[in-house]
């Protein structure tokens, strides 16, 4: 059958791509959520701690897009060697882990390690890993599969950022960010393991 023929919406697959779909919504919802928009917020909170002034704590966020620049590389170089459903979870695991990690670092060398290992996690999770997801599994409405996909991408600004905000106010900056990161990755991941498989034939 030709990709033409095929609707992606309504194929008969095992995984069908509306669950691919809702899975890479929510990966760009993450990816933006706590690797871009919360950037602010941890500049915000950790500034206010005193731990870190203002100044470090920008050239740190700097570096964190940087890092995440050259960090595709080696992330599609690892998705090609080991496949990309392990490649996202340590994404996803790397941008929770580090952003949590963001409270309780205690020199200024940790902070920017942490902002390196969500640069990674970026990486993993943003739009280079969603287009290529998509990519395996749409072909006729492949560009309507990634505009749906990337909305997540807009959705995080409303979405995570008030969510990460309140919990700081409410649990402190430390439990507040470990809470929305833990509670964003663990409904990711179950996602990922339900629905990003390998494509089959319909």
């Amino acid at each position: 059958m030709s990709a033409t023929a095929i609707d992606e919406f309504r194929t008969p697959r095992p995984v069908a791509g509306w669950r691919v779909l809702l899975t890479t919504f929510c990966m760009a919802l993450a990816a933006w959520g706590l690797g871009f928009y919360s950037l602010s917020v941890y500049v915000q909170y950790l500034a206010a701690s005193g731990r870190f002034p203002a100044a470090l704590l920008s050239a740190a966020t700097t570096f964190h897009f940087l890092v995440g620049a050259a960090a595709l590389y080696a992330v599609e170089y690892a998705a090609a060697r080991v496949g990309r459903r392990p490649v996202v979870v340590a994404g996803v695991l790397l941008m929770a882990g580090c952003a949590s990690a963001l409270a309780y670092v205690p020199d200024s060398f940790w902070l920017f390690a942490a902002y390196a290992g969500m640069a990674f996690g970026w990486a993993a999770i943003s739009g280079t890993a969603i287009t290529q997801i998509i990519g395996r599994w749409f072909h006729a409405r492949r560009g309507l599969a990634l505009n749906l996909a990337l909305t997540g991408a807009s959705a995080a600004g409303f979405v995570i950022v008030p969510a990460l905000v309140a919990a700081i106010e409410r649990f402190g900056l430390g439990r507040g960010v470990m809470l929305t990161t833990g509670t964003v990755a663990m409904l990711l991941l179950v996602l990922i393991a339900m629905n990003l498989v390998e494509p089959t034939a319909p």
